[in-house]
């Protein structure tokens, strides 16, 4: 091959190096500002809810609850959870099915940052609450900071979760902070034949905690699960389980 041959490959290989160079830098540009309209959109609203919590904190729960309905033009908003130590303090919602809330927001606009929400299957008499919420490398939905239960001294030192709905106004205690695969479900189970079933089950949500509590279970206990995904390892669950005390 000749010298000017070898020179006109080399040209169109930085040629087209430097076009895939521009596009990628243009795209990443893009993606950044459509990160950044993302957040502030999920700022704006995250910001609405708490001050509408500060405006209707002196008011009953239920007058509270349709305030927030009100506010937020949502009938689908059963209450507010605010996890200590966290940025975690938003109304909840409920929708028809687990899909609708994983890309909009709780006054319904698309978003792909989503909002937390509690099972469709689940009554708020249930024993077990299961609620979901999203997490992600790049963005900070709400259930991102469920991440820093991971580090045993704030697991220690923020253990308290208050949930408010029309059963009352809670305090929820952490007990165990899991990771586990996406196939397995076992934490999210909510029916139980007998009470000893259902006790095994919480002295295996304990067990199976990163970190040990002293938590002191029974066959009466409620508890709430709050489960988002996680990336190390890849393809699992972060999921935070407490009882209400």
């Amino acid at each position: 091959m000749k010298v000017k041959d070898l020179l006109i490959i080399l040209l169109i290989f930085t040629f087209v190096s430097s076009f895939a160079m521009v596009v990628y830098l243009f795209h990443s540009r893009e993606d950044a500002r459509e990160i950044e309209k993302l957040q502030n959109s999920y700022k704006k609203v995250d910001e609405k809810s708490e001050i509408a919590n500060d405006n209707f904190k002196n008011i009953d729960i239920m007058n509270k609850i349709d305030n927030l309905k009100k506010e937020f033009n949502n009938t689908d908003i059963i209450g507010t959870i605010n996890i200590y130590g966290t940025n975690i303090n938003t109304p909840i919602v409920q929708g028809n099915d687990n899909s609708f809330y994983l890309s909009h927001s709780i006054d319904k606009s698309e978003n792909i940052l989503g909002s937390v929400y509690l099972d469709y299957h689940n009554t708020l008499s249930d024993k077990v609450l299961i609620f979901y919420g999203h997490n992600s490398r790049s963005l900070k939905p709400l259930f991102h900071d469920l991440e820093k239960f991971l580090d045993e001294a704030f697991f220690q030192e923020n253990n308290k979760i208050n949930l408010v709905t029309e059963n009352g106004d809670n305090i929820y205690e952490i007990f165990s902070v899991m990771v586990v695969p996406k196939n397995d479900t076992i934490h999210a189970i909510t029916l139980f034949e007998s009470n000893d079933e259902y006790l095994e089950h919480l002295k295996y949500l304990k067990a199976s905690s990163k970190f040990y509590t002293d938590t002191y279970l029974t066959s009466d206990d409620e508890i709430i699960v709050l489960q988002t995904c996680y990336y190390n390892p890849e393809n699992t669950f972060l999921v935070v389980v407490a009882k209400k005390i």
